[in-house]
C-alpha cells in the first residue's frame, strides 16, 4: 500500500520496492557486523525476511516475489502475514 501510494504520487517506486532492488540484506548485514539495532522495532521485518533468505530481487523474494529472470515485483501474501505477525508481537493491533 505504501509503495502504491508513492507511485501514485509520482515516485518511480516506493521504499519497499527500492529495498528489494538494492538488496534487503545490505542493512541486515551491516547491523550484524555493527552489533547494533538488530532488535529495533523498525527493522524486525527486514531481519526476518533476511533470516529466511529473502534478500530482494537477487534471491527472487524480498518484500515482493520475482519470477526467475523477471524484475516485475509481485505482491506476496507471505510478507503480508509476516507484517501482521510482527506487528502483533510488538503490541500493534
Amino acid at each position: 500500500q505504501v509503495d502504491g501510494a508513492l507511485q501514485g504520487f509520482g515516485f518511480a517506486m516506493g521504499p519497499f520496492r527500492m529495498y528489494d532492488v538494492v538488496g534487503v540484506d545490505l542493512g541486515w548485514r551491516a547491523r550484524q557486523l555493527d552489533g547494533v539495532g538488530q532488535d529495533a522495532p523498525e527493522v524486525q521485518i527486514d531481519n526476518r525476511l533476511c533470516e529466511s533468505g529473502r534478500f530482494g530481487q537477487k534471491s527472487g523474494d524480498g518484500y515482493y516475489h520475482y519470477e526467475p529472470g523477471s524484475r516485475q515485483a509481485e505482491h506476496d501474501l507471505q510478507v503480508d502475514a509476516l507484517v501482521l505477525q510482527v506487528s502483533e508481537e510488538l503490541g500493534y493491533r
